[in-house]
């Protein structure tokens, strides 16, 4: 429904470290694949991921106090308030995306969709009357994996390990999911999302790198020999709205190099 245009916004949650990047890039090859043989797949895809719009925000919060920061983002979760406004300039990004681009276009926005990181544009995307499918993608295994890398070195933007942890701890005390053993905990989550999703066009995504290790890697491989990277905003004219919203949200903020002052040291 996505790929035919009946359905042309593709939300991909679930938790950082889940393969939500990895999904996307799939995506964007196969789309690309088709579109060198039908005429129909001509309309340039256009990508949204709330790591590059938290990047992009604190970074500019960040300015404000320091030229050229660096180490600005944090070790473990951000500022809740700082996420609640990442996620009304994905909105509004969406909506600019909607309203503008050409008939036919394509979206895909990534986010976690947990603690206001992006779930709260999920209602007002829906009473718009948005025609949007949801993705949850959900994978243990390749978040252990994650969580196991002694470096980032693919993703830097995206959660650091502590952020994980704090993630995946506050989703469970969010669903109410008490500390059961390993399995009883993935089932119960598995199962809390797919009831998250219950009133929305979607499906949850199990998998487990470890079933198709060959295609696993080749599929990563392939993504970075195609240039097609993790965390994308895309195309440019987005990317430069999207930095013109995160002006504009931070110019609204009283006392901005206080709120500054408390986002940045949240983290750390």
């Amino acid at each position: 429904m996505w790929l035919t245009g009946e359905k042309p916004i593709l939300l991909i949650g679930g938790e950082p470290g889940s393969g939500k990047s990895l999904l996307m890039g799939e995506l964007v090859l196969r789309y690309n694949e088709l579109a060198a043989l039908h005429s129909g797949f001509q309309t340039p895809l256009a990508l949204i991921c709330y790591d590059r719009v938290h990047y992009l925000f604190l970074k500019r919060l960040a300015e404000v106090n320091t030229p050229n920061p660096r180490n600005f983002l944090p070790e473990g979760e951000t500022h809740p308030e700082a996420r609640k406004l990442i996620t009304r300039v994905l909105r509004d990004a969406l909506l600019f995306t909607t309203l503008n681009f050409p008939r036919g276009t394509r979206i895909i926005l990534e986010a976690p969709l947990i603690g206001h990181r992006g779930e709260d544009l999920v209602g007002p995307a829906t009473a718009l009357g948005f025609q949007m499918q949801i993705f949850i993608v959900y994978s243990p295994a390749m978040w252990t994996r994650m969580l196991h890398q002694e470096k980032q070195q693919i993703r830097e933007i995206s959660a650091h390990t502590l952020a994980m942890h704090q993630i995946h701890e506050a989703l469970l005390q969010r669903r109410g999911l008490p500390l059961f053993s390993e399995q009883m905990q993935g089932d119960a989550l598995l199962k809390s999302w797919e009831e998250w999703l219950d009133h929305q066009e979607g499906i949850v995504l199990s998998w487990n790198p470890a079933d198709d290790e060959t295609g696993f890697i080749h599929t990563k491989e392939t993504l970075k020999a195609k240039g097609i990277t993790p965390d994308p905003l895309i195309p440019q004219v987005l990317h430069k709205y999207t930095t013109s919203l995160i002006e504009v949200v931070l110019d609204m903020i009283p006392n901005l190099e206080d709120f500054a002052t408390e986002v940045l040291r949240y983290g750390h």
